[in-house]
């Protein structure tokens, strides 16, 4: 139907129409009963015999701020998938890294020192949200923007003159740290804006790249790192910055209709039922999540296998997980299947892939167990956002406020599972075997714990999709 028909049904038009009536010169024919006619017919009638109307203005210039607001739309999503290149690619690679600094640049270092830098890396990037969201919503986006990554692209650069263990805490933990948690603050809060600020639909956003941005920071680590050229190393990560997060600035921009952030859901989280449950076994979950990828080339090199073996363990992984968090974005996965199911069938089945390394040192156990953890690590971290969502504020914009504290527990769990891991392969004077029990047995917890949480928010329905 045109702009400005006032024909709501072709029958009504046809009753109402004069026997004869003229435009202009011509003469029109008498109605055809539209009761003889299909629906289709009679609508293509009713479209032909009434005159066009011509657009208006404010029409055409809402049609334009809606063409402007899909461009910006469009680039605020590019900007997010090159940031989730760098925020979650470099912790993703950290494994050759650890390696190379435990058994070549800084020899005698305590492992648990080596562990604090992707703990406190984990916790900065997820734990950043509360204060950048406050400054954000205080107008200070562009600043903070820029600021964070001039810090970023620098890193790589200043991590060529630390010589002590601490000098690459400070460069490749804090300082990476800030700035990517930062910039992963700001890239979802803009994004989000664009969907009227539900920060749980947009999380999932851009995953895949990050598993992109992992392999090729690991293939450049893996390859360059084995020959002790780690300036060169710390170049070429610098330039790969450089290329990804300075279209940023001019990419991303927020939805100014959604500037400020609404309040927070009005409604208590211990109202809720499951909320505690929920939360505890989401904590599990996160205490283990990233101890495979830190750990797993250190644990493959100790077990008398060749270091780039066991890089090409990780990047397999990495690509399993790239093709897992890529089917996750696709909208039919999750309403076949539903987002919290596969959540707990993945955190079951990563928390298991542990438990074999204990005793089973085998290369083709580890190469198993790392393929699986892989393919479940891209259902976690591309189904977090909208789980969090789920349990805690029904995917309503107005729960940003929830998702922003347990993205704040979750650093904390990170730190947790990266400094206790550390402690017990110290403990068990070198070994993984104990280390990696707790965590498997930590996230199995976490993922009975979730199913409870299922269980009571909705019942024993197994057939619900949720």
């Amino acid at each position: 139907m045109d702009p400005g028909s006032t024909s709501t049904h072709p029958q009504t038009f046809a009753s109402s129409a004069p026997k004869s009536s003229t435009i202009g010169s011509s003469k029109l024919a008498p109605p055809i009963p539209t009761t003889l006619l299909s629906p289709n017919k009679a609508c293509q009638l009713s479209k032909a015999t009434l005159p066009a109307v011509s657009t208006t203005p404010s029409t055409a210039i809402r049609l334009e701020k809606e063409q402007d607001a899909s461009k910006l739309r469009a680039k605020a999503y590019i900007a997010q998938t090159l940031l989730l290149f760098n925020i979650l690619g470099v912790p993703l690679s950290f494994s050759p890294w650890l390696e190379y600094y435990y058994n070549s640049y800084l020899p005698g270092t305590l492992l648990y020192q080596l562990s604090l830098i992707p703990a406190v890396q984990l916790l900065l990037i997820f734990g950043l949200a509360f204060p950048v969201g406050w400054l954000y919503d205080c107008g200070y986006f562009r600043r903070i923007l820029a600021s964070a990554i001039a810090l970023a692209i620098a890193c790589p650069f200043l991590l060529t003159f630390c010589t002590k263990w601490w000098h690459v805490l400070l460069c490749q933990g804090i300082e990476l740290g800030v700035s990517h948690g930062s910039l992963y603050a700001l890239g979802t809060l803009a994004l989000a804006s664009h969907y009227k600020n539900n920060i749980s639909l947009v999380s999932g956003v851009g995953i895949a790249v990050g598993f992109t941005g992992g392999i090729l920071y690991t293939l450049v680590a893996t390859f360059m790192l084995q020959d002790g050229r780690f300036v060169q190393t710390c170049i070429v990560n610098g330039c790969i910055s450089i290329s990804t997060l300075v279209p940023v600035y001019f990419l991303l921009r927020p939805n100014e209709a959604y500037r400020r952030l609404p309040a927070q859901y009005s409604r208590g989280m211990r109202r809720d039922r499951g909320t505690w449950w929920f939360v505890l076994g989401f904590l599990c979950t996160f205490f283990s999540l990233f101890i495979g990828p830190t750990y797993l080339v250190l644990y493959v090199s100790a077990s008398q296998i060749w270091p780039l073996a066991a890089s090409s363990i990780l990047l397999i992984s990495l690509t399993l997980g790239f093709a897992s968090s890529l089917a996750c974005s696709w909208f039919k996965v999750h309403e076949r299947w539903g987002s919290v199911n596969l959540f707990i069938i993945a955190t079951l089945l990563a928390g298991s892939c542990y438990i074999p390394l204990v005793w089973l040192r085998d290369c083709r156990v580890i190469w198993v167990c790392s393929s699986i953890y892989g393919l479940c690590l891209g259902v976690l971290l591309g189904y977090y956002g909208r789980v969090v969502g789920i349990f805690l504020g029904g995917l309503k914009p107005v729960s940003h406020v929830r998702v922003r504290k347990m993205l704040t527990l979750s650093s904390l769990a990170c730190v947790a599972g990266e400094t206790v891991t550390s402690l017990l392969i110290k403990v068990g004077g070198g070994n993984f075997e104990l280390a990696f029990v707790v965590c498997g047995v930590v996230m199995v917890l976490g993922g009975l714990l979730l199913l409870w949480a299922r269980m009571v928010k909705i019942g024993w329905r197994w057939y619900v999709i949720i």
